[in-house]
């Protein structure tokens, strides 16, 4: 985990100094993802209740804790993971927000299945704790659940698959 963190800090001074965002998106950022990365953790140690921390409130309450843990659990091995596409920072209804894009691959019976979606990651003290959720619809439905959400954000809400026999 240390090692995915400190890769992570080298991504986005790279990547965030060239598109010219301040130290403050980019420490808010980083704040983020070594959330997310404990949120990955969590889930692959089957720590329910680490776990539950990083879920969205919204999700939490619409689905049930243990249903979002069970259906998260029972999902196919992970085999690789990246992020692409990490979007602008908006404060929008004193919640900091931004999305990015994962692209995991899981391996099923020997087919590799390869899925692209939008995580929109929020924080709503100040960028001290992030909890996230994958996009479920675009975001002019998802405010009808979450109406924070800023409208500029860019979401991808149907998975690509791409199937390799």
């Amino acid at each position: 985990m240390k090692q995915t963190t400190q890769l992570l800090l080298i991504l986005f001074f790279f990547t965030n100094f060239s598109f010219g965002q301040s130290a403050d998106t980019i420490s808010l950022k980083v704040k983020a993802f070594k959330n997310y990365s404990a949120c990955i953790q969590a889930h692959k140690e089957k720590n329910v209740n680490e776990y539950l921390k990083y879920v969205h409130p919204v999700i939490l309450k619409q689905a049930g804790k243990e249903k979002v843990f069970q259906n998260n659990a029972s999902t196919p091995r992970i085999t690789k993971g990246s992020i692409s596409t990490i979007g602008k920072i908006y404060l929008d209804n004193q919640a900091y927000q931004f999305t990015f894009t994962e692209i995991t691959s899981t391996d099923v019976e020997k087919t590799e299945n390869t899925n692209s979606y939008t995580v929109i990651a929020m924080s709503y003290d100040k960028g001290k704790n992030w909890v996230f959720f994958n996009a479920y619809d675009s975001v002019e439905s998802m405010q009808e659940d979450i109406p924070e959400l800023n409208a500029n954000l860019k979401v991808i809400y149907t998975p690509k698959q791409n199937f390799k026999f």
